[in-house]
């Protein structure tokens, strides 16, 4: 059964709950006092840019929980709002990196300009050759190698950040962590990152298992890139286009000189802030909610510059600062908690630590994190809203409409980038937040107090605070919906499948609906239409789909699956058309041109005599076979008859999928399988809630194939349902988001 909840009965229950709605979104909170506290975190000679570990880091934590003690807020952990925990802590005495030899003799590049130390870089004194080894990555089997033939022994190794550009699945191998490692063991002595930026950001950090007490590891930027090629007569452009082409090792002509030293500070402590102001209402004060932000920064380089961080993410700090100075005093009818955590920009410590010993003191229904609020007019980015539609639908709806346009509501963020990410692991739905506006002095010196847009710190402090008072006094409990399932599912990227009507505009509805459920598209095939294909009635029943949709905000017709709101994209239905083609003849390419021109992305074939002859491909339709190839269509056969269309594998690859239900796919060989993988092709399957147990019996093999899994009943509690019957059995949540989104983008 899916959730509905009455707008009406919502704001009546509402009003009788609390009094007045509005009144109790629109908390006290004050834009000068995030503001001052703002002043205070990034004053250099206060804090020092608040680096974890090191006494001013650590001292600005302090500070935080002195002013939670100070408005009223209880400890989470015994008696101090001040949480420690321990964690790898280096601090930068001394940074140089010298080019000798150029045509300009020696160069002596600046730090924090041309380059900058890896928080957590080891130490050195060396002059070595240069080698650029591409992406440094060493996966053969996954058709990729950089460091096949070369000897990079003794040599400064140059990576490239990203992955190569075949079609594997690289979000394993991208770490720097990985890649330095890597580095390491094929025998080189330091190892610099480049990035797309044209400057080097400061404070990139390396975890503990990647540091290297005597290897040296920086970020350089593009000036100094262009000097170790000269000599090479490769402009840095052209070298990135030959390594996206395969692994190109490039050695330079100069040689580089790095001096690093570096201090390990041992034990190393980092502290976390976490404040608690208890719920007022006896039946939803057990339910939590955490209000989070990162409170660390970078700190001082090498040469005593302090990199404060106003936007990244003192902006985030001042601003739940505010909140919670203003919720203490104002308090909810669930729990808040309210947390600052250290240890972020050197890889979410401070909330990695902390998430998965939150007490059960409490039911964790929602995180909501801020970071980066300190840039723009004041729109209030806040992404996760479709994670709880019933609480959306009715807090937005309560909303003046002269203060939506302050709003830009998007998808869950499924990414591991900031505070957010270790709750969502611990299956607590999590919201990312952030100022909309041009973050443009990222990990910069230039990320001051001065450059901070007051309206910006306005607009997140204001919109933060309405949303968390909106979920906080939400009538109903929560605890008891599906809460972890949720922390998955809308991550995912569905596909609700059903056949179009008569009517359009139903149609579109009812596309909305599966994305209220969390179904990210829809494949709608036009089986109608399908029957007279050549008709130009086809193109005005295609213009009137681009008619209704062109206002639409929530529906759109896709072109690719990659079209599909993944992480932080709107939420919104992403529709293929999709297109019965049996009755194509091999000259009708030109015609397949002009439907796709028209939206079109999308062939389903449902007879396979249409297409093969025996054992083999028809003659009269392998011209129009390759044209689908070429044009990116995505093919979709039936799973129950797939030994019938195994011809076609050899041809379409990757763009033929095969559908169907668990049950017909228990069915098929080991061996079909294997061909039809082996061959770039895919499987999309539906799981009823009884084949569960199947699945899990056979959750290995099925591991090994690139499958895409859904429920077999669309609807929102169903969905939630299917999700849970999982996670009870301890599948990992990312293989889960594997089956029902990741490896679907492979297609």
């Amino acid at each position: 059964m899916k959730y509905k909840f009455s707008t009406s009965l919502a704001a009546f229950c509402f009003l009788i709950f609390s009094g007045s709605v509005l009144a109790q979104f629109d908390v006290p909170v004050q834009t000068d006092s995030a503001m001052a506290y703002l002043k205070i975190l990034t004053d250099p000679d206060t804090f020092q840019g608040r680096k974890t570990g090191i006494e001013s880091g650590n001292q600005s934590q302090r500070w935080i929980a002195n002013r939670f003690n100070e408005w009223g807020l209880k400890p989470l952990f015994g008696n101090d709002t001040y949480v420690e925990y321990e964690q790898l802590v280096t601090d930068e005495i001394e940074a140089s990196m010298t080019i000798y030899d150029t045509p300009w003799g020696k160069i002596e590049f600046l730090l924090g300009d041309d380059f900058t130390l890896n928080t957590n870089s080891g130490s050195g004194n060396i002059k070595a050759p240069v080698t650029f080894i591409g992406y440094g990555v060493n996966e053969p089997e996954m058709g990729w190698d950089d460091y096949n033939g070369v000897d990079v022994e003794g040599h400064v190794v140059v990576i490239h950040r990203g992955s190569p550009p075949n079609d594997e699945d690289w979000s394993e191998y991208m770490s720097r962590s990985y890649k330095l490692n890597k580095a390491v063991e094929h025998g080189a002595v330091a190892v610099l990152f480049k990035d797309h930026r044209a400057f080097p950001i400061d404070g990139a950090a390396m975890n503990v298992d990647a540091y290297h007490e005597d290897i040296p590891s920086a970020y350089i930027g593009e000036r100094v890139v262009n000097h170790l090629l000269y000599g090479t007569h490769l402009m840095y452009s052209e070298y990135k286009k030959k390594m996206k082409e395969g692994p190109f090792p490039l050695t330079s002509p100069q040689e580089l000189r790095i001096k690093a030293r570096v201090k390990r500070i041992e034990p190393g402590i980092g502290y976390n802030v976490v404040g608690v102001v208890p719920g007022t209402d006896k039946n939803l004060k057990k339910e939590a909610i955490i209000i989070g932000a990162h409170g660390d920064h970078v700190g001082p380089d090498a040469l005593g510059h302090v990199w404060v961080g106003a936007d990244d993410n003192g902006s985030g700090t001042c601003v739940i600062m505010e909140m919670a100075r203003v919720f203490a005093q104002n308090p909810q009818p669930r729990t808040l908690i309210f947390c600052l955590f250290g240890g972020e920009e050197q890889g979410l410590l401070g909330s990695e630590d902390l998430a998965p010993k939150m007490p059960d003191t409490y039911e964790y229904i929602n995180m909501v994190n801020m970071d980066m609020a300190g840039r723009g007019d004041g729109v209030f980015g806040l992404g996760g809203a479709d994670q709880f539609p019933e609480v959306w639908e009715w807090w937005w709806s309560e909303l003046p409409d002269s203060i939506k346009d302050n709003y830009e509501a998007n998808r869950a963020w499924g990414g591991h980038s900031s505070d957010h990410a270790p709750f969502k692991e611990v299956g607590i739905p999590a919201f990312t937040t952030y100022s909309k506006g041009d973050h443009s002095f990222y990990h910069r010196m230039e990320d001051r107090f001065e450059t901070i847009h007051k309206a910006a710190i306005g607009g997140a402090v204001t919109g933060a605070s309405r949303w968390v008072a909106g979920i906080a006094s939400f009538p109903e409990k929560m605890a008891d919906r599906h809460i972890k399932a949720r922390s998955v599912w809308h991550r995912g990227a569905a596909l609700a499948h059903f056949n179009s009507g008569d009517d359009v505009a139903a149609d579109i509805k009812k596309a909305k609906n599966h994305l209220a459920d969390g179904y990210m598209g829809s494949v709608i095939t036009l089986r109608q239409q399908a029957k007279n294909v050549h008709d130009w009635g086809l193109m005005i029943y295609l213009d009137k789909w681009r008619d209704l949709t062109e206002n639409e905000e929530n529906v759109t017709i896709a072109g690719k699956l990659s079209d599909l709101g993944g992480n932080s994209y709107k939420r919104t239905s992403s529709v293929f058309l999709a297109m019965p083609i049996d009755s194509f003849a091999s000259g009708d390419t030109l015609w397949w041109d002009v439907i796709q021109q028209n939206g079109i992305h999308w062939a389903v074939m449902e007879d396979a005599t249409a297409w093969i002859s025996g054992s083999e491909v028809r003659e009269d339709k392998k011209a129009l076979l390759e044209h689908l190839n070429e044009t990116e269509t995505v093919v979709q056969i039936p799973l129950a008859t797939l030994s019938d269309w195994m011809p076609l594998s050899e041809i379409l690859g990757e763009k033929l999928v095969a559908m169907g239900s668990w049950t017909e796919f228990s069915t098929i060989t080991d061996d079909q399988i294997k061909q039809f993988s082996d061959n770039g092709c895919n499987f999309a399957l539906t799981v009823a809630m009884d084949e569960v147990p199947d699945v899990l019996q056979n959750i290995d093999s099925v591991s090994d194939y690139a499958l895409h899994l859904q429920p077999a009943v669309y609807g929102y509690e169903e969905s939630l349902k299917w999700m849970e019957s999982f996670q009870g059995a301890e599948v990992e949540s990312k293989l889960l988001l594997k089956w029902i989104g990741d490896n679907l983008k492979k297609w």
